[in-house]
C-alpha cells in the first residue's frame, strides 16, 4: 500500500515536472503592422494672396477625409496616413478666397495620387494692387485702333487728340507690347515698352512706330469656326510657371471656315512665340485646341484626333468615353450664385482611359460639412470636360508631378493638344 502510494506521488510530481517545462509561448504576437505614407505639397512665396486661406486633403475612394494640412506661402503642406496599398487616395487643394462681396471657393483634385512630394507654384489672384500702364500716343492725324496688346486695354482720347491707352502690367516693372492701326495705313504698327515700373505714364510718337510688316501664312485644319493667337515671349520669360506671355494677334472667323491665318510678327522684339489655335468641326459646341512655342512661325498646324462622349454629367456619378492617346482628363463643375455671394469651381483631374467613371459627391460634402449653404447638390449642368496631351508627360503619372493647380507650361517646340466641351 504505501509503495503504491510513493508511486501515484511520484507520478504526480513527474506530471508537474514536465508541465513546469512546457515553452512559455510569451505575449501574443503584434496585429499586423500599420504602414504610413506621407504627401507633401511645397508652395511657392505667391500662390496665395492677401485674401486667400488654403487646405491640402487627403481622401479615400469612398470620398472620406483621411488627412489635411493648412496651406501657405513658401511653406510644405505635409499630411501623413495610414497607408493601405489596395487603396486609392485623392489630394486635393482647396483654395478660399474672400472679400467684401464674394465668397470663392477653388477646389482642385488630383484622383488616385500616390503618396510622395509635389509642387503647386503660380499664383491664384484676386484681381487686387495690379500695377497699371498709361500710353499716351501723340502726333497721330487720325483714327487709331487698339488691335491687341500684353493685356486688355482702355482707350480714351484726350482734349490735345493723342490717344490714351491703359492696361493692366504682366510684371511691375516690366514690359509691355501694343499694335495699333491707323485708318488709310496698309499695315498695323507696335509699340514696345521694355523695363518700367508700375503705374507709369509713358509718352509715344506715333509717327516713330514700326510697321508690323512682316507676316507669315499658318495653315489650319478644315473647320466650320476657328480663332488664331499669337503670344511673344522673351527668353527670360520662357522658363518656370510665370511664363508671361504678350499677346501679339488674336484673330477669330466664326462665321466660315478659315483655312489659314496671316501671323504679323514684330521685329527683333520677342525671342519664342506661343500659337494657339482652336477650331470646330461643327455647332456641337466641341472645341479642338493645339499649343506650341517655337521662334520659327509654323506653317500649318495638325488635326487633333482626340473625341469623347459624355453619358453623366453629376458629380455624383460622372461617366464620360474617350477616344485617341491624351494624358489626361480635366472636369470641372461649376456654381455661382452672386446675390448669395457665393461662386464655386471644383476641377477633378485624372488619367487617360477609354470609359472614364467617378462619384466624388461625397468627397464634396466633407470637404463643406460645416458649412450649410453649400452642398455636392447645387452642382447642375453647368460643367466642363476635356482631354489633354502633352509632348513633354508620358502618362498621368508625368503629368502629376508637373505644377499642380497652376498647370505644366510648355518650353521650347513643346506642344499641348486638347478637346474640351
Amino acid at each position: 500500500m504505501k509503495k503504491l502510494l510513493y508511486l501515484s506521488l511520484l507520478a504526480v510530481l513527474i506530471l508537474q515536472c514536465s508541465e513546469d517545462e512546457t515553452p512559455n509561448p510569451g505575449p501574443d504576437p503584434d496585429p499586423d503592422p500599420v504602414n504610413t505614407a506621407t504627401y507633401l505639397l511645397s508652395l511657392d512665396e505667391n500662390f496665395l494672396d492677401e485674401v486667400a486661406s488654403g487646405t491640402l486633403y487627403i481622401s479615400n475612394s469612398q470620398g472620406e477625409i483621411i488627412g489635411q494640412a493648412p496651406l501657405a506661402n513658401s511653406q510644405q503642406a505635409s499630411v501623413e496616413i495610414d497607408f493601405d496599398p489596395n487603396e486609392e487616395y485623392d489630394a486635393t487643394v482647396y483654395v478660399e478666397l474672400n472679400n467684401t462681396t464674394i465668397n470663392l471657393y477653388q477646389l482642385f483634385t488630383y484622383i488616385n495620387v500616390p503618396p510622395g512630394s509635389y509642387t503647386a507654384p503660380g499664383l491664384i489672384n484676386s484681381g487686387v494692387n495690379i500695377p497699371t500702364i498709361t500710353i499716351n500716343v501723340t502726333n497721330i492725324g487720325g483714327s487709331l485702333t487698339v488691335l491687341n496688346s500684353s493685356t486688355s486695354t482702355n482707350v480714351s482720347i484726350n482734349g490735345a487728340g493723342d490717344y490714351v491707352i491703359t492696361g493692366n502690367m504682366l510684371t511691375a516693372p516690366g514690359d509691355y507690347y501694343v499694335s495699333v492701326q491707323k485708318s488709310g495705313e496698309q499695315f498695323p504698327r507696335y509699340i514696345w515698352i521694355e523695363n518700367v515700373p508700375g503705374n507709369s505714364t509713358v509718352d509715344v510718337d506715333f509717327n516713330s512706330l514700326p510697321l508690323l510688316d512682316n507676316t507669315t501664312d499658318v495653315a489650319v485644319p478644315a473647320n466650320t469656326s476657328s480663332s488664331f493667337s499669337v503670344y511673344g515671349i522673351l527668353n527670360d520669360d520662357l522658363s518656370g510657371v510665370n511664363q508671361i506671355l504678350h499677346c501679339v494677334q488674336k484673330d477669330a472667323n466664326n462665321n466660315g471656315t478659315a483655312s489659314s491665318y496671316e501671323a504679323y510678327l514684330p521685329q527683333n522684339v520677342f525671342d519664342k512665340y506661343r500659337y494657339d489655335i482652336g477650331y470646330g468641326l461643327s455647332n456641337d459646341g466641341v472645341a479642338y485646341r493645339y499649343s506650341t512655342i517655337s521662334a520659327a512661325t509654323p506653317s500649318s498646324i495638325p488635326s487633333v484626333n482626340l473625341g469623347f462622349t459624355l453619358n453623366n454629367g453629376s458629380i455624383s456619378n460622372f461617366s464620360m468615353a474617350t477616344q485617341g492617346n491624351y494624358d489626361h482628363f480635366q472636369v470641372r463643375f461649376d456654381f455661382q450664385n452672386i446675390p448669395q455671394g457665393v461662386v464655386v469651381f471644383h476641377t477633378f483631374y485624372g488619367a487617360a482611359s477609354q470609359n472614364i467613371n467617378f462619384s466624388k459627391a461625397n468627397l464634396f460634402d466633407n470637404i463643406f460639412a460645416n458649412q450649410s449653404n453649400i452642398s455636392s447638390g447645387m452642382f447642375g449642368s453647368s460643367l466642363t470636360y476635356s482631354l489633354k496631351n502633352y509632348s513633354q508627360f508620358n502618362g498621368y503619372s508625368a503629368f502629376i508631378q508637373a505644377p499642380w493647380v497652376y498647370g505644366p507650361v510648355l518650353s521650347d517646340n513643346e506642344f499641348v493638344e486638347s478637346i474640351d466641351q
